[in-house]
């Protein structure tokens, strides 16, 4: 259970780290909390297997985009809200 906990814990740091870069529009830092191969990716429909052979409603990798490498929202001001 320990353990179990020890990773939940590591989770609600990782939220509160993005949620605070977002708050303070610290796109730097916000995409520095991404892997290398991580991905945004909210699909379109509940069976949908993949974001690369279907419609998405939202799918952003690390590379995606043409702002400056960082995809397409660096591209605009942002708004966050909880």
């Amino acid at each position: 259970m320990g353990a179990d906990l020890g990773l939940q814990h590591r989770i609600e740091q990782l939220l509160f780290r993005e949620a605070d870069c977002l708050d303070r529009r610290d796109w730097d830092g916000w995409e520095a909390l991404f892997a290398p191969d991580g991905m945004y990716w909210v699909p379109l429909g509940h069976d949908q297997a993949d974001p690369l052979n279907h419609a998405s409603l939202f799918f952003e990798t690390r590379s995606c985009g043409t702002c400056g490498g960082g995809g397409w929202t660096r591209c605009m001001p942002g708004r966050s809200t909880r």
